[in-house]
């Protein structure tokens, strides 16, 4: 409890303006506090967003490279074969 830290005993005299002072001061800490770490929580929330959709681009641009290379990889065998065959029929003839 915040009251906890004056140590009060119980047959103490304790002016109650200043408690509440203090408690007041505590409290206005504590929500100027949980501003801060909403504004902290807003902040990485839209940086994650951020990188949320740049991960979607380039996992987009990833299988748009990948259909890429295998068009290319499938284009080369088949000029290979291509010119196998051409090799072969010249070697012949």
């Amino acid at each position: 409890m915040i009251l906890d830290a004056f140590q009060i005993q119980p047959n103490e005299c304790v002016d109650n303006e200043i408690l509440s002072k203090q408690y007041n001061r505590e409290v206005n800490m504590l929500e100027h506090n949980r501003r801060i770490d909403d504004e902290r929580l807003t902040l990485i929330e839209q940086k994650l967003d951020k990188l949320s959709d740049d991960v979607e681009d380039l996992v987009a641009a990833w299988k748009a490279a990948n259909f890429v290379v295998g068009f290319i990889k499938w284009v080369g065998g088949l000029s290979t074969a291509i010119v196998a065959i051409y090799t072969l029929i010249k070697l012949k003839g």
